[in-house]
């Protein structure tokens, strides 16, 4: 979420310059393209973000930042039945 909300952040000032170049634009006047490479600059950097963006969704989605211990569906954690205090069945004698 902070990386949505870097994007969003850094989009403001080409977003309010853009808007106010299409008004200008339309009533006749020239527009100052100077802070054109900037906004270049700042594109790159979201696009960047993107990217990194996708990559933490993937990994959240892995569970790799994921603190607690795996479990399957009867809720025995890999822990225990690596230590082999979970029994998967029993063997009844008798």
């Amino acid at each position: 979420m902070a990386l949505l909300g870097t994007i969003l952040l850094l989009e403001i000032w080409p977003m309010v310059t853009l808007i106010g170049w299409r008004i200008l634009i339309h009533r006749g006047a020239t527009v100052d393209t100077q802070p054109a490479q900037a906004f270049a600059r700042i594109s790159e950097i979201q696009a960047v973000l993107v990217v990194l963006m996708v990559f933490a969704a993937t990994a959240l989605a892995r569970g790799v930042f994921l603190q607690a211990k795996p479990h399957d569906a009867r809720g025995v954690t890999f822990e225990t039945v690596r230590s082999g205090v979970a029994l998967i069945g029993r063997v009844e004698t008798g």
